[in-house]
């Protein structure tokens, strides 16, 4: 069984995708939010996705704000009618950490813009494939 991961931006989606084993997690790629809705169910059975771990943003004080409510907003319109389980995983700072990432591996400013999403999302499921 395979897990998706996502990122949601405000222009675009970070998608990542586990191992049938939910022990691996890798980067799949970025959609904007135009496509999103276009792209993701083949994506879905391409990959055999069973789960979808979608990062729930929380202010540094811990509580949902505005952005929770935005991407929330976006799974009821987008992710829920695909039919997987949903689980919520914390996101915070996870866009810090992938810049933080792709800087330390010598990735150009060009480059950081096109994975950031990506990354963001692979931390998002490897946070929750170390729960499991």
């Amino acid at each position: 069984m395979k897990t998706l991961g996502i990122d949601v931006g405000e222009k675009r989606i970070g998608l990542a995708v586990s191992d049938e084993m939910q022990m691996i997690a890798r980067e799949l790629g970025v959609l904007s939010v135009e496509d999103f809705g276009l792209k993701i169910k083949e994506i879905i059975s391409d990959e055999g996705i069973e789960k979808i771990v979608v990062g729930r943003p929380r202010n540094l004080s811990g509580d949902l704000g505005p952005q929770a409510e935005r991407v929330g907003e976006f799974v009821d319109k987008e992710i829920r009618l695909l039919g997987k389980v949903i689980i919520w995983e914390d996101e915070t700072l996870t866009s810090k950490k992938a810049e933080e990432e792709l800087k330390n591996a010598g990735a150009s400013l060009v480059e950081i813009k096109k994975r950031i999403d990506a990354v963001a999302a692979r931390i998002i499921l490897e946070s929750y494939l170390r729960s499991l």
